[in-house]
């Protein structure tokens, strides 16, 4: 692995050569699987964006194999936090990579399940996966300041410094991620040559944000709320577009992410900025629970709805609860 790592690394065809290195991150050897994940570090940016994404996902695969052996888990670690979550030294660069990393984020983890399935998407939102579980540690290992093994004996500076970088880094691709969201919703059912964006619909991207406000909520800002939020119109309508952009089952999705992130923010949100997300959401999560299009989005609505009122103590959400109670019981 050796010999075939310096050869790959020094050709234009490193893709030729993928499938075959793939497969060795099942060989019985652990220091093959190691060896394979440095190769794939040393040849990734030779790739382009779908065999990026793919080895990206078989990577994460391997990493959250509960089976795996404890070193291989590290040095993949160690592979996402050097490639997705490295600061860019060159200022110039950031925006770009920050594009473009997001977007292998949202292709490596949604992959594996078929969009024209929304249950698949909620499943995952609702409970995770083995593979959006094993990203949530790292960006949440890496955001506290952390490697994968959470070394106590740090210098306190050291981990404040390295925290706040992440942060910063983390905060960058979520917002990148909210352009592609954008991006996408502009695109909805429009095909474009040599399109970026075309291969990323909402849903997929929402769980990558999704997971982002799992690992800590306090990435997701109030700006980012603010753009989060209108897409909890029950038709799907969009406040900027007028205009019907996803089916039932997609805002089915959609909906439940954004609630999910809505609901971890609330309890680092002060009453008066709580109220005021009360006022602006109030008439669609009732709508929510009324129309009843899934028990999945409904149930998140009531949750909400409680939170709501627990964090802003608005009498207009107590008096929908009230409602509520006397509609379901």
């Amino acid at each position: 692995m050796n010999l075939v790592g310096m050869y790959t690394s020094s050709t234009n065809q490193f893709g030729v050569y993928l499938n075959p290195l793939l497969l060795r991150l099942g060989d019985d050897g652990v220091s093959v699987r190691r060896r394979v994940v440095k190769i794939l570090a040393d040849g990734m940016n030779l790739l382009d964006e779908s065999r990026s994404a793919l080895a990206c996902q078989k990577l994460l695969c391997c990493a959250s194999n509960p089976k795996e052996e404890e070193s291989v888990k590290d040095t993949i670690f160690d592979f996402f936090s050097d490639r997705w979550f490295a600061c860019s030294v060159d200022e110039s660069s950031k925006a770009r990579k920050h594009a473009k990393m997001s977007a292998e984020i949202v292709r490596s983890v949604s992959s594996d399940f078929t969009l024209g399935n929304s249950n698949d998407a909620i499943s995952i939102l609702k409970n995770g996966n083995d593979i959006t579980n094993f990203v949530v540690e790292v960006i949440s290992s890496l955001t506290s300041g952390y490697g994968r093994e959470c070394d106590s004996n740090n210098k306190i500076e050291e981990r404040s410094k390295r925290k706040a970088e992440m942060m910063s880094n983390c905060q960058h691709i979520v917002s990148a991620l909210l352009e592609h969201l954008l991006i996408a919703e502009e695109k909805q059912g429009r095909t474009t040559t040599h399109d970026t964006y075309q291969q990323l619909v909402p849903a997929q991207i929402l769980i990558a944000i999704d997971m982002f406000s799992r690992a800590q909520p306090t990435l997701i800002s109030m700006d980012i709320l603010d753009v989060l939020l209108p897409y909890l119109k029950p038709d799907g309508t969009r406040a900027s577009t007028g205009k019907s952009n996803f089916d039932i089952g997609s805002f089915n999705a959609v909906g439940y992410a954004v609630l999910s992130c809505l609901n971890r923010s609330l309890p680092n949100m002060e009453a008066a900025r709580a109220n005021q997300i009360s006022s602006f959401v109030l008439n669609d999560l009732s709508n929510l629970c009324y129309k009843g299009i899934g028990e999945s989005i409904v149930s998140k609505s009531v949750e909400t709805f409680c939170n709501l009122e627990l964090f802003g103590k608005n009498s207009d959400v107590s008096r929908k609860i009230f409602e509520l109670e006397g509609e379901y019981g």
